[in-house]
């Protein structure tokens, strides 16, 4: 299971972390984190890419993946 989202600061950043780590049931977490500046390089530099929470611009960027080995938790 993939999620992307916006956050206002990287207090929110380190709650996600705990909070995914200590309420997680499944094999593996992996966090991925940027700020704006590295969205606009993207955006700015890279034909055909859009920012996939228009209109809305955030301060940071973090990309959650979970796994599991059981199939049917990662649907």
């Amino acid at each position: 299971m993939r999620r992307f989202s916006g956050i206002p600061h990287l207090r929110r950043l380190k709650e996600i972390s705990y909070g995914s780590k200590e309420a997680s049931w499944r094999d593996s977490i992996r966090l991925e984190f940027m700020d704006s500046v590295a969205m606009d390089v993207v955006l700015n530099n890279l034909d055909g890419v859009r920012n996939p929470l228009a209109p809305t611009k955030h301060n940071f960027y973090v990309l959650i993946e979970t796994t599991s080995s059981e199939e049917s938790y990662d649907n």
